[in-house]
């Protein structure tokens, strides 16, 4: 995961009528296909599913797969190179069958590295709430329609979180990011954001995102990297640091400001956040 640098060959919105069938074909790269609307009869090499909105379906290098539109969809998706190469942008999308790839094309299939992640990534995906991921869908398909300067790289950065976000949906078995209880989160996040000047416990948000305190701490680490605690004091610091560096402020009235009763605090809760005091941290890093 650490390695990957993705190459995002489409991404887009469309619609099939029903009773619309993709034959029996092969692609060179992954596909994520998103059911906003709709249903689908879906074949993978020798797993049959039916598919309705909410659902993920992946589709891997060279394996076989088919589907019939049930409902009218509405599916958008994804086409990239988990490895961006020097060919990738050449590659087209392929419709056929593994038959009918020439010789010289069969160098243009992609790895399928899913299979050796440490989670296991399933053809099909079923969401709780899906809102998250189709937000995250539809960045990267804004993006890839724009085309602005360096939307590559943006790209790159895009389809990363949205596995990321899968991998983490999987690997927890909680639908962490994707269920209910993410809006709380989010509240919970927005308000560390607007109040890091305040002195925030662990008791007030678990009483302000009506979640307990463990799974605050469980749920907020597996959405957002940290428990809620240690994502306030990373923001306080971030905040310190600005001040420190770009203003005339005395390091008393910082830590007024911040919300520490005494300047000892926050120069020890700095200390222990950045392996350096105030003091020496503007001497060093000042602008």
């Amino acid at each position: 995961m650490n390695n990957i640098s993705p190459y995002v060959r489409v991404a887009l919105d469309i619609t099939n009528n029903t009773n619309t069938t993709l034959p029996k074909r092969v692609i060179f790269d992954y596909e994520i296909l998103y059911i906003k609307e709709g249903k689908l009869d879906v074949w993978i090499e020798n797993n049959n599913f039916i598919a309705q909105k909410g659902d993920i379906i992946i589709f891997r290098p060279k394996v076989e797969h088919s589907f019939t539109v049930l409902e009218q969809l509405r599916q958008p998706h994804i086409h990239f190179d988990m490895f961006y190469k020097e060919d990738s942008p050449k590659i087209l999308v392929n419709f056929s069958n593994l038959d009918e790839i020439p010789q010289e094309q069969m160098h243009f299939f992609e790895e399928d590295i899913l299979k050796n992640f440490h989670v296991n990534m399933p053809d099909h995906i079923k969401l709780i709430n899906p809102s998250y991921f189709e937000s995250m869908l539809f960045e990267i398909i804004n993006e890839f329609s724009k085309k602005l300067p360096l939307y590559e790289i943006i790209l790159k950065g895009l389809t990363i979180n949205l596995l990321v976000y899968l991998t983490r949906e999987i690997q927890s078995g909680e639908a962490i990011v994707n269920n209910t209880n993410y809006e709380q989160l989010l509240k919970v996040k927005h308000y560390i954001d607007a109040n890091f000047t305040e002195n925030i416990t662990l008791d007030f948000l678990s009483q302000y995102a009506n979640i307990s305190k463990f799974y605050l701490n469980k749920l907020f680490s597996l959405s957002f990297g940290s428990p809620p605690l240690k994502y306030f004091h990373n923001v306080r610091s971030m905040k310190a640091q600005e001040l420190l560096r770009y203003t005339n402020n005395s390091i008393t009235s910082i830590s007024d400001y911040l919300g520490f009763n005494e300047i000892c605090i926050f120069t020890r809760s700095f200390k222990l956040s950045e392996g350096i005091s105030p003091r020496d941290f503007r001497k060093k890093y000042r602008l």
